[in-house]
């Protein structure tokens, strides 16, 4: 497949970014990935995904980054940078105050805000319902509108409830 953009190379590199809700995709050669996507890395040289992702803003280990480990696992922060891999599920949480700003960056949610599954739908709306739902409710606690505050707390028993 030719580039799109120069339309005389091979195209090396699947560009795609959702521009106002619209997705754009490309095919480019490497010369035109450098221009269009403002990334500066050899597109032609094999590189690990820890170098994309330094490329997009990852922070340089800190001291007391070297320092986190897993509980779980015992893995550490380093051999994740190193390697791109987590140890075991417990390291998503051992390391959250170093990736979630990552994944803050990199996807601009930290939760999914995609499509569900059908049959999990209903639960996942009525937890998201029930998020919202506490948000209102610490306001109102905060500002000591307590009936207001107990109308929430009911509602949020019902949700409950429902998905149960």
């Amino acid at each position: 497949m030719l580039c799109q953009e120069c339309n005389k190379n091979k195209a090396s590199v699947y560009y795609n970014e959702n521009i106002n809700g619209e997705k754009v995709e490309k095919y480019l050669c490497s010369e035109c990935a450098k221009e269009y996507t403002n990334v500066d890395f050899d597109f032609n040289m094999p590189f690990s995904m820890m170098d994309v992702i330094s490329k997009l803003g990852f922070q340089p280990e800190k001291e007391a980054e070297s320092k986190l480990i897993c509980p779980t696992c015992n893995s550490t922060y380093s051999d994740f940078k190193n390697t791109g891999r987590f140890g075991c599920s417990h390291c998503y949480e051992a390391f959250s105050s170093q990736i979630n700003p990552m994944l803050q960056n990199i996807h601009g949610h930290l939760e999914h805000v995609g499509k569900a599954p059908k049959k999990s739908y209903h639960s996942i709306s009525v937890k998201n319902e029930v998020k919202k739902i506490k948000e209102e409710l610490d306001r109102a606690v905060k500002t000591e509108d307590y009936e207001e505050a107990a109308k929430l707390r009911d509602k949020i028993k019902a949700l409950v409830d429902s998905i149960d």
